[in-house]
């Protein structure tokens, strides 16, 4: 078993305490918690208000992944079902699409332009990492010739 140096158990200490003290002098006592409402209650009418917000930027700016999945959610709570798979479907449109350019290579100095063919593989990370993890989702690989469009790939395994 390692032992870590004292330098940083005395560093870790110093921190934990300045950040307490910090907390403490921006946040106050505590005693002044007394005088806050911590019940906000959030209405219906809030969230369909937050939600017609929501959809107007996305008719703007449709083509925001986080925002079509950020809507579908509250279009759940709100009973509006056939909204929410809209909002869904249009999240996964714009999941799947992407042009395969120099841009997206895995390193600066490869230029996919130049190839005749590159292999392609579909992976969903479980954890939201880049490098590949247990439990991913993934598609067999493809040989794909360079200008191809419209790919179809199936993930249907998982990574061991």
């Amino acid at each position: 078993m390692k032992s870590i140096p004292i330098r940083k158990i005395i560093s870790l200490i110093v921190t934990l305490l300045l950040a307490a003290v910090l907390l403490y002098w921006h946040g106050g006592s505590g005693a002044d918690m007394d005088n806050v409402d911590t019940q906000k209650h959030i209405t219906k009418q809030d969230v369909e208000k937050m939600v017609s917000s929501l959809a107007a930027k996305l008719a703007q700016c449709p083509n925001d992944l986080k925002g079509w999945a950020m809507l579908a959610r509250p279009y759940k709570v709100l009973g509006r079902p056939e909204d929410a798979e809209q909002a869904y479907e249009r999240a996964a449109e714009l999941l799947i699409r992407f042009l395969l350019n120099d841009a997206l290579a895995m390193t600066s100095d490869a230029h996919i332009s130049g190839l005749a063919q590159v292999t392609v593989e579909v992976r969903i990370s479980k954890s939201g990492q880049v490098k590949a993890k247990i439990g991913d989702l993934m598609s067999a690989m493809q040989q794909v010739k360079v200008g191809r469009e419209n790919l179809k790939f199936i993930v249907d395994q998982i990574r061991p």
